[in-house]
């Protein structure tokens, strides 16, 4: 397993280019102190459009790799008003890639759910198959996927025809929906990555319940990514991400980091913090070497 990320991290030090940190108290980015040997080049648009097509040609052929078996650590910490926090783990074989995930995973709902838990409540057998669905779906939260809404929660009857609008699922609705800004970023010794941001650019987007005719905001992940500038394979995504529900919003803050596996990225570690209707979950999701 080979690392992608030398000292390409350290733009995380470059906060003025719009990226929100996530909580400090939960976690530290990884930096480098020698911000001065950076080198930052804007792409104009037709270099910007011309990348971003080839970019989401890799990443969907890297969807598709296949990975050996790997273990993945979950850990997870609730958060409830005045309540006093849980915390949860578990250890689970999962296929690495961009979004580990065990096709299996869905069905352990139906089976008694399996996981290390710390706190001062007796859960029920509802509890757990809640706090399991949570942890099967921790490990998948990427660039090319958020939770829709009746897979959580079915406030909308599993009648829905589109889910959260995402980065790389399409270029052209990419290029419609986002306002997306790329730069050259070079070190000292001649390595390079590109960074590519996208935001919203006010156009709106709506789904469609499919039997009763209702339309409904999908919700949108928007952040920054960075690629490796001669592969153009991803390395590393900080996004922020946005599920409306009927009667809330579902935010989830995330970054996956990736290394090389095969050839092609698998995650090595997301660390993200969830919110909606009063509740906030921190987690991590951390690939164990094997």
């Amino acid at each position: 397993m080979k690392h992608l990320l030398p000292i390409f991290l350290l733009v995380w030090a470059a906060q003025a280019f719009g990226q929100e940190p996530l909580d400090s108290a939960f976690w530290d980015a990884e930096m480098e102190d020698s911000v001065s040997a950076m080198a930052i080049k804007p792409l104009d648009p037709s270099q910007t459009k011309k990348l971003l097509k080839q970019i989401i040609k890799r990443f969907n052929q890297d969807l598709k790799q296949k990975h050996e078996v790997g273990k993945y650590r979950t850990d997870a910490t609730f958060i409830r008003e005045t309540l006093a926090p849980f915390s949860v783990s578990r250890i689970e074989s999962l296929k690495p890639g961009i979004a580990p995930h065990n096709p299996d995973n869905d069905f352990q709902l139906f089976l008694l759910p399996k996981f290390n838990y710390e706190g001062p409540y007796e859960l029920t057998y509802r509890d757990s198959l809640y706090i399991s669905h949570y942890l099967n779906t921790f490990p998948r939260i990427c660039p090319n996927y958020l939770p829709t809404v009746p897979h959580l929660y079915n406030t909308i009857r599993g009648h829905i025809d589109k889910g959260p609008l995402l980065p790389f699922e399409e270029f052209s609705e990419t290029m419609y929906y986002y306002k997306v800004t790329a730069y050259s970023i070079f070190d000292a010794a001649g390595r390079s990555v590109y960074r590519f941001t996208f935001a919203r650019n006010g156009v709106k987007r709506y789904g469609k319940d499919v039997v009763y005719g209702k339309k409904y905001d999908v919700g949108e992940l928007v952040g920054t990514a960075y690629f490796d500038s001669q592969s153009l394979r991803i390395l590393q995504f900080n996004g922020k991400g946005r599920v409306p529900t009927e009667d809330h919003v579902i935010n989830i803050r995330f970054q996956n980091d990736y290394d090389e596996d095969n050839g092609s990225p698998a995650l090595r570690q997301t660390k993200l913090v969830w919110e909606a209707k009063g509740t906030k979950i921190k987690a991590t999701v951390q690939r164990i070497p094997e």
